[in-house]
C-alpha cells in the first residue's frame, strides 16, 4: 500500500493531498481543524480565528461578500497541510507552493467560494492579511507572549505595508487588535457562522442591484464596484 502523501485526519477521514480533487471538502471539517492550528508557530491564535478576522476586514472594506468569503478561505488549505512559518516556506517554495496553492483551489472550486465579482481581489486579500498579522503581532507583544526581535525582522516586515486609499492603517489595526482575543475560544463556531452569512449574502448581492443590497441586519452597506475597489486599494502595488 502506497502511503506517499497519504494523511490521515483527527476527524477520522484520509486525504491523498497531492490529489485533492479525489477529497469531499466540507465547511465542518475544515473549521475543526483550522481551529486547532495556531499561528506563530503556535503562540498565536487559531488560522480560523485570523480568517474570519480577514473576511471581517474584506467585508467591512469593501462590503462584498464575494470578496470575504475569498479572505474567510484563503488559509483553508492550512487545516490539511499546517501553517509553516514563512522563513521557512521560502527555503521549500516550489514544492510547497504547489501543493497549497492545488489543495486551496480544489476546496475553492468544492464550496463554490469563487465568483466573477471577487476577481482581482488577491492583493487587496494580501494586504489585509498582513493587516492581521500585524494587529495579531501587537496583541501577542502586548501580552508579553511574544517579543520583537532585536534585527528589526519585525519592523521590517511591517514597514511596507502599504495604505489602503484612505483607510487609516493604524486605526484599522487597532480595530482588528482589539477584536483578537475574541477568537481565542470560539473561532470554529465563528468560523462556520460567517461561512454561512456570507454565502447568504452572496446570494442577496447577485440578485439585487448594488444600490438596492443590504446586509442581513437591515443596515446599508457600501458596495464598490469590483473594478474600482481593486484600483482604489491595489493600484500602490503596482
Amino acid at each position: 500500500m502506497n502511503l506517499s502523501g497519504v494523511k490521515a485526519l483527527p476527524t477520522g477521514n484520509v486525504i491523498t493531498l497531492h490529489q485533492p480533487s479525489t477529497y469531499k471538502f466540507e465547511i465542518e471539517e475544515i473549521a475543526k481543524l483550522l481551529a486547532k492550528v495556531k499561528r506563530f508557530n503556535g503562540w498565536g491564535i487559531s488560522v480560523a480565528g485570523h480568517s474570519t478576522i480577514v473576511a471581517n476586514i474584506l467585508f467591512y472594506l469593501t462590503g462584498n461578500p464575494h470578496i470575504a468569503l475569498l479572505g474567510l478561505l484563503h488559509d483553508a488549505q492550512e487545516g490539511y497541510v499546517g501553517d509553516i512559518a514563512t522563513p521557512i516556506k521560502d527555503l521549500v517554495s516550489n514544492q510547497w507552493d504547489r501543493l497549497e496553492k492545488s489543495i486551496h483551489r480544489e476546496i475553492l472550486f468544492q464550496l463554490n467560494a469563487k465568483h466573477e465579482n471577487a476577481k482581482g481581489a488577491d492583493k487587496l486579500i494580501k494586504i489585509v492579511d498582513m493587516l492581521a498579522l500585524k494587529a495579531e503581532f501587537e496583541v501577542l507583544e502586548r501580552k508579553g507572549v511574544f517579543k520583537r526581535d532585536d534585527k528589526g525582522i519585525w519592523n521590517e516586515t511591517f514597514k511596507s505595508l502599504p495604505t489602503l486609499g484612505s483607510v487609516n492603517n493604524e486605526r484599522l489595526v487597532g480595530l482588528t487588535s482589539a477584536t483578537v482575543d475574541a477568537y481565542y475560544d470560539e473561532d470554529e463556531a465563528a468560523f462556520i457562522y460567517l461561512f454561512e452569512h456570507l454565502i447568504h449574502e452572496a446570494t442577496l448581492f447577485i440578485r439585487l442591484k448594488e444600490a438596492d443590497y443590504k446586509s442581513l441586519d437591515g443596515q446599508k452597506q457600501t458596495c464598490l464596484v469590483q473594478e474600482e475597489m481593486v484600483d482604489r486599494f491595489t493600484k500602490q502595488l503596482n
